[in-house]
């Protein structure tokens, strides 16, 4: 599974449901929908705006549904919806992989010290990506660098 950016639109106004029905959104979540591609989140822009609808943008990572391996802070920061779908918001979420920089690299203690911090971790394409708190990218950067690795960091 390689997690894919999706676009929401969170409706103030009440109306979610109805503009969902006239939309067909990529999934929902209580009042979030959540669209696709830009293109569909264009139109559905133009609907709410002709409605006077108020909403809220957010760009979301849609991680499927249950691949992930869950950290303890998973709950606090992903939802799942009733489709079985799991995001998480990119305002708040980072996604990195983590590489050997050097030769002596040791990844295995730099993955035992981020575990604290990770919100989870999944393998795709063969590449395991982790997911922690956008607050913390220094804080994963410099924890890579001490055991000679990088954090390459996915949008």
């Amino acid at each position: 599974m390689i997690p894919q950016r999706k676009f929401g639109l969170e409706i103030y106004g009440g109306r979610a449901q109805e503009i969902a029905a006239r939309t067909s959104p990529f999934d929902s979540y209580d009042e979030l929908l959540i669209l696709e591609s830009e293109e569909h989140l264009h139109s559905v822009l133009v609907l709410l705006d002709r409605l006077k609808e108020p909403y809220e943008r957010c760009e979301l990572l849609w991680l499927g549904t249950d691949t992930w391996d869950r950290g303890e802070l998973f709950a606090d920061y992903a939802f799942v919806t009733d489709r079985g779908n799991v995001y998480v918001d990119l305002k708040t979420v980072a996604m990195f992989s983590l590489h050997a920089a050097k030769p002596d690299a040791e990844p295995a203690p730099a993955w035992l010290q981020l575990q604290e911090h990770l919100i989870g971790s999944v393998t795709s394409v063969g590449i395991p990506l982790l997911l922690i708190d956008r607050q913390l990218t220094e804080l994963a950067d410099k924890i890579a660098r001490v055991y000679g690795c990088s954090a390459e960091w996915h949008d």
